[in-house]
């Protein structure tokens, strides 16, 4: 017991000074288990004479943090660059004053680092070669895939039942029989075709073509394959054009591709702000309940659900006209002669949706919205779902996430490729019976047209034209993704040793 409050505060200093001194001795015994259990580990490591090399930009120490190959800490780092913030030019301190009244702060070294990030060169040359390296990549695989794209197409939408053609000319036959020739009898080397005319019958010889045949105008562009597959397409349009027959249309499908991307990711964002602006802030409001697509969005699961639906169907609806000009450009001859009609250029400016969206037929809208609903369904939303439920994605277990998504792909194959022969064909009768600005007129028909189109839409095993090429373009797309993760997983685990 205290006599007097003096010594009651004597005695509680006394029990701070014991319990900070036990606390300081159990943190640096802590840390001492620490390094020797550290240094029982891997007692070939000491932190301070570790070597960094150029194998690393930078190493851990528990001393001093991490560190660069000049010994140089991020907090070292960070002083040196508020000291030049402090004496910078007039127009660097314009851009941070900028920065910092735009932004609501009294601190400029925000600014000062963005600054030095803007005019760091280093940083945008690796930036400007790691998109060209990317445009290039993506470039390449669609050169790759491109005549395999177009023999696909031919397979949707030419008519199988003409025959091949055939040559007139006899084949040269070798034979060692000389029987048949006799060793008196001479070879003219140079026949000539004998016309026997008399003047008397002249007007009795002469002969008359119907008038029913001249009005037969043969197609020198019509390709007939000996079948469907997709070598003996390929091999026709090389006999027919050269190797760029190949390749026809390659542009316009890039470049399609390309407006694809783009354009549904900027929806995706647009959308998703929409979402979370709206929807989520305020989700009784006069706006929410306004919108039927507020309705069905009840978490953030089904509310990307949504968006993806509608960033693709908007998408896909949007570049209606690309598809038809890709489809006109690969069912068209590519020789000289009707190259002048064959640009991209030329027929986008042609193309109205005043004048020519209204004449699109209904199936052309219904198929086009029935293939992207399957595209994203199998896509997009099949990876949020399998995160969503079974928290999987290609991070954490790349094998079944992969696995998962080639299943998926191939169950989408066999759903879409109907859809799309049928959207294909459409757009086909689009172009040859509808008037339109990207219309095939009728005397091009004849001069230009590679094949006998095929227009129907009934349910048959034609409507799948083309699985096998799709079939092996999924399974060498899985085989490359799995040997591509294997190997990096094998410079991971190298790095690590």
């Amino acid at each position: 017991m205290y006599h007097s409050e003096r010594e009651r505060n004597i005695a509680a200093e006394k029990m701070d000074t014991n319990d900070t001194s036990t606390s300081t001795g159990s943190i640096i015994q802590s840390g001492a288990q620490t390094a020797i259990s550290r240094a029982q580990t891997r007692p070939y490591y000491d932190p301070n004479s570790f070597n960094i090399g150029l194998a690393y930009s930078s190493v851990f120490n528990p001393e001093k943090g991490v560190i660069d190959n000049n010994g140089f800490s991020i907090a070292s780092k960070l002083s040196i660059v508020k000291k030049n913030s402090n004496s910078g030019s007039n127009v660097k301190d314009l851009f941070v004053k900028g920065r910092r009244s735009s932004s609501g702060g009294t601190d400029g070294r925000q600014g000062a680092i963005l600054w030095d990030d803007f005019i760091n060169f280093n940083k945008w040359e690796r930036t400007i070669k790691q998109i060209v390296r990317n445009l290039f990549n993506v470039y390449f695989n669609h050169f790759i895939q491109q005549p395999f794209e177009v023999a696909k197409i031919i397979m949707q939408v030419i008519d199988p039942s003409i025959p091949p053609s055939s040559s007139s000319t006899k084949p040269i036959t070798m034979s060692d029989n000389e029987d048949d020739i006799s060793e008196t009898e001479d070879i003219d080397y140079f026949p000539v075709k004998k016309v026997e005319s008399s003047i008397d019958n002249e007007g009795e010889n002469q002969t008359v073509v119907p008038s029913d045949h001249t009005a037969i105008i043969i197609n020198p562009n019509l390709i007939s394959p000996a079948s469907l597959k997709t070598m003996d397409i390929l091999n026709v349009l090389i006999d027919k054009e050269g190797l760029k027959g190949l390749w026809r249309a390659n542009h316009t499908t890039f470049i399609l591709n390309f407006l694809g991307v783009s354009i549904n990711s900027w929806l995706v964002s647009l959308l998703s702000s929409l979402v979370s602006n709206y929807f989520f802030s305020s989700p009784h409001s006069s706006i929410s309940t306004s919108l039927p697509l507020a309705l069905p969005i009840t978490s953030s699961f089904k509310s990307l659900i949504l968006i993806n639906l509608t960033a693709a169907i908007l998408t896909n609806l949007v570049l209606i006209p690309m598809d038809l000009i890709k489809l006109r450009l690969i069912v068209t001859s590519t020789m000289e002669s009707s190259n002048k009609r064959r640009s991209l250029r030329r027929l986008i400016t042609k193309w109205s949706w005043r004048n020519d969206g209204p004449n699109l037929p209904i199936s052309i809208w219904f198929n086009s919205i029935l293939k992207s609903i399957v595209t994203v369904t199998f896509g997009t939303n099949f990876d949020i779902l399998i995160y969503s439920k079974f928290n999987l994605d290609k991070f954490t277990n790349w094998k079944i996430f992969y696995s998962f998504k080639f299943i998926s792909k191939c169950v989408e194959l066999f759903i879409k490729l109907p859809i799309e022969t049928i959207l294909r064909r459409s757009q086909l009768n689009y172009l040859l019976n509808y008037q339109n600005n990207l219309q095939i007129q009728e005397a091009e028909q004849n001069q230009s047209l590679i094949i006998k189109p095929n227009l129907s839409t009934n349910f048959s095993k034609q409507l799948w034209n083309g699985w096998k090429i799709s079939l092996i373009s999924l399974c060498c797309g899985y085989g490359f993704r799995m040997l591509n993760k294997i190997d990096d997983d094998l410079k991971l685990e190298l790095e690590k040793f």
